[in-house]
């Protein structure tokens, strides 16, 4: 189904005009988020949504990474997730684990995305090395070291932050089992425990152990599986936070639960809490971890004693604090962009192009008269503000949805030639075949543009179809005109 023949023209490789963001998230609408990016360049950023279960990923050592994204079941609205889709991701961004409660693991994509070397928020290597948590557990330990030694001397920060002991056990046969945990273990003196079982998340794979019995039984549930667990001390504490860090911005909020000792689940209460230097420390160094992460969650007890004992690190897939969601949201947004930017705008290679362009179109530009000149701006603002309209989920292209609707308000406007239903769906076939020339299910600003000034896309449609556009054209144009008397700084309408 998803064969990729050899010298076979492929229209979603990437293209100048464009870069293409993969988001994998199953649960925030970032369609309404990335309304419209545009990067230093000039590139357009194409926003494409999908979760796990929906994505199959191919890698080549020629081709690239090609992506195949299913349509969803519940799309969200005005999006392109209502087809399948084909892509060649530029960037990701990463929402969700790569696991889930259910035996469904995903990290065989993560290899795919990882094997394209495709830059990412949290690095892919990093969303990679999480989902083995005694890894990460590790990395902390490593964390602590080093802060301990740059802050011996430090009398003007507070302690800092301790990490909770741990033990782990490979669970690999029922003997080690029985080795590992139940025989060898200190027994009532390390009661209560918690045992957690592989890398599960959001609370579950938990169990408090509180006796010998609680040991037989869990034993019982174990051996059904092969999955590795690890064991801590079960700590009584006053409140847990955690340290949340999103690029350069940083958040800490407390979060209890009156209902679970797990504290992330039941009923929930949120607090803001002061930032402290030492908060900053730890977030700054545990953003090193794994080649870079830039988004962080640090969860955090503190004791009755006063000690803060750190529980676990989150990654990307960390949950937002449900008053902050909007601001946060926007946080990663901001992110994602500049590392963009960071990725594709600041080469010399690009400098050095962008520089020749420029060259290139001053001069051009020299040749023009001051008329001319205001005219071809005035032109190419107006075209792109009609773009912008009709691309009404803003991921800087016309789907075939958006092209329908278009035509279906030209047609109602009656500046189209009257037609039933059944003409006017093959009228809509027709035009779309020959206005998306690259056949790749969309229509890009350039396609667009080419269309409204004549171009080879235009001369195979209707007569009719392009005098209208056209009208729909010198109106926009009239508004620009009408807001640029009144002062505006800008040419395109926001």
């Amino acid at each position: 189904k998803y064969k990729i023949e050899p010298n076979t023209h492929l229209s979603i490789l990437s293209s100048m005009s464009k870069k293409v963001l993969l988001i994998i998230d199953y649960s925030t609408n970032w369609f309404t988020i990335f309304k419209k990016p545009k990067l230093s360049n000039g590139d357009l950023v194409e926003v494409h949504q999908t979760h796990w279960k929906n994505l199959t990923v191919q890698s080549s050592s020629e081709e690239g990474t090609i992506c195949f994204l299913k349509e969803e079941e519940q799309p969200h609205p005005f999006s392109n997730q209502k087809t399948d889709r084909t892509i060649k991701p530029d960037f990701i961004l990463i929402r969700n684990f790569p696991t889930d409660l259910h035996d469904k693991d995903y990290k065989n994509s993560m290899i795919g995305l990882m094997f394209g070397k495709i830059p990412a928020v949290n690095t892919l290597n990093s969303v990679f090395m999480c989902t083995f948590r005694p890894l990460l557990y590790s990395e902390l330990l490593s964390v602590k070291q080093k802060i301990d030694e740059e802050l011996k001397d430090n009398e003007d920060l507070e302690n800092t932050i301790d990490v909770i002991p741990m033990q782990y056990y490979p669970n690999n046969t029922t003997e080690s089992i029985n080795r590992n945990l139940l025989e060898n273990s200190p027994k009532s003196s390390s009661f209560p425990s918690v045992i957690k079982v592989g890398s599960t998340h959001a609370g579950y794979g938990k169990m408090k152990i509180k006796d010998d019995g609680d040991y037989d039984d869990l034993k019982c549930i174990l051996a059904l599986k092969t999955d590795y667990f690890t064991k801590e001390p079960f700590i009584s504490i006053d409140y847990e936070y955690r340290i949340q860090k999103i690029g350069n911005h940083y958040r800490c909020f407390g979060r209890n639960s009156s209902t679970s000792w797990k504290n992330n689940w039941g009923n929930l209460k949120f607090t803001d809490y002061e930032v402290k230097p030492i908060h900053k420390i730890w977030a700054d160094r545990c953003a090193d971890i794994f080649g870079g992460m830039d988004i962080i969650g640090l969860d955090v007890a503190h004791l009755s004693d006063g000690t803060d004992m750190l529980l676990e690190l989150n990654d990307s897939s960390i949950g937002l604090m449900y008053e902050h969601n909007e601001e946060d949201t926007n946080y990663i947004k901001e992110l994602v962009l500049q590392r963009m930017e960071e990725e594709f705008c600041s080469s010399n290679d690009d400098n050095n192009e962008n520089n020749n362009n420029n060259e290139q179109v001053v001069e051009e530009d020299n040749e023009l008269t001051e008329g001319e000149r205001q005219q071809k701006e005035l032109e190419d603002n107006a075209a792109y503000s009609l773009f912008q309209i009709y691309d009404i989920n803003g991921d800087n292209v016309i789907d075939k949805w958006e092209f329908r609707t278009l035509l279906n308000e030209l047609r109602w406007s009656k500046q189209l030639t009257p037609m039933n239903e059944r003409l006017f769906e093959k009228f809509v076939e027709m035009n779309w075949k020959n206005l998306d020339e690259n056949d790749d299910g969309s229509i890009s600003f350039p396609e667009f543009e080419e269309f409204l000034n004549g171009g080879s896309s235009a001369g195979l449609l209707t007569k009719g179809l392009h005098d209208s556009m056209k009208l729909k054209f010198n109106e926009s144009k009239e508004k620009i005109i009408r807001k640029k008397k009144k002062g505006s700084s800008s040419l395109i309408p926001k």
